[in-house]
């Protein structure tokens, strides 16, 4: 009987690990997958992201380009009304220093605001990976403990049916033991009185003869 509880629970537990094995590579395979998901939604992101800071940057380009036609426009006439070469060269480095200036503060801007909103994305995504992550691996866990405790439940239940068969066994067997003794002891008395009877007969037989020579 205990062999064969032994026997029942190994088969069990060899089921159990085969379920566990299985939600185990269930796992990795859809956590591979959010993997690659995610890394393509980050791609996607840098791309849009990095098309939209170009146009910009595009945009304030085209926007300083006008600025410094307006300037020509504005040395020209300057240019125009004053024949003083010295003072247009001073005017136009003037002019291409404020411009090389205004161009590489709106670069900058615009690389730090870049930056900024890549490294909110990426948090972002981040973050969204990993509550994707705890809840998958919190249902994971609840899969895994209800297995674990329907194999308990199946466990004790064969375990209470073979200790019920087993129980049923030796109460059987008390039952013929009890038979068989009671059979025994009524040989015995029914020996015991036949022996009463052959001892009662013996008895009387020496006596009756003796009754009949007087």
């Amino acid at each position: 009987m205990a062999e064969e509880v032994k026997e029942l629970n190994a088969v069990l537990l060899e089921q159990a690990e085969a379920k566990l094995q299985e939600a185990q590579r269930r796992f990795e395979k859809e956590q591979k997958e959010r993997e690659e998901k995610l890394g393509l939604e980050q791609e996607a992101a840098l791309r849009d992201l990095t098309k939209k800071h170009g146009e910009e940057l595009e945009s304030q380009k085209a926007l300083l380009g006008e600025r410094v036609r307006s300037l020509e426009e504005d040395r020209q006439n300057l240019e125009e009304r004053h024949k003083n070469r010295a003072e247009l060269d001073s005017l136009r480095a003037e002019l291409q220093a404020k411009h090389k200036a205004e161009l590489d503060s709106l670069e900058a801007e615009l690389q730090a605001k870049h930056r900024a909103e890549l490294d909110s994305l990426e948090a972002e995504l981040q973050a969204k990976h990993k509550a994707e992550l705890d809840s998958q691996e919190a249902e994971l866990r609840a899969r895994l403990q209800g297995d674990r405790d329907e194999l308990e439940a199946r466990m004790l239940s064969n375990m209470d049916t073979l200790e019920s068969a087993y129980l049923a066994q030796i109460q059987a067997g008390r039952g013929e033991r009890d038979g068989a003794l009671q059979a025994l002891r009524d040989r015995e008395r029914a020996h015991a009185a036949q022996l009463d009877r052959l001892r009662t007969q013996h008895q009387a037989g020496p006596q009756l003869g003796l009754d009949q020579l007087l």
